[in-house]
């Protein structure tokens, strides 16, 4: 008798139970939106980072002469992860967007080994917290 793949799942793991079917519904959910994900706009804003809100990591690094922002949200599915570039060492007077934050400030400089820089910021967010 030749038994099909469903037939051969729940005999070897015993059935699908509630958890199963909550599960498959949640990846099913998770690649439909990723099936549907409108790209960025040409400022480079994306109209579901919204509703990520803001991001559990946020990491600045350089590598090769170019500066990268990594940000990272960890959700129920698994995790959204951002990289943009913010400059290169072709751009002449480049400014960023968006002013970089005292933490992201303080990850670059440690990543360069400032650490006067970054004792300085350091303090500064300290300062703040207070």
């Amino acid at each position: 008798m030749n038994k099909d793949f469903d037939e051969l799942y729940n005999e070897f793991f015993g059935g699908k139970g509630k958890d199963d079917d909550d599960e498959m519904k949640r990846a099913k959910k998770l690649i439909e939106n990723l099936n549907n994900f409108d790209d960025a706009d040409i400022d480079g804003f994306n109209p579901y980072e919204n509703e990520l809100g803001e991001a559990d990591e946020v990491h600045t690094f350089i590598e090769n002469g170019y500066t990268f922002k990594k940000s990272t949200w960890n959700l129920e599915e698994g995790q959204v992860v951002k990289v943009e570039m913010t400059s290169s060492p072709m751009d002449i007077g480049f400014t960023p967007k968006k002013k970089l934050t005292l933490e992201e400030k303080l990850s670059l400089a440690i990543e360069n080994e400032e650490y006067e820089e970054a004792a300085i910021l350091r303090d500064n967010i300290n300062l703040k917290k207070r």
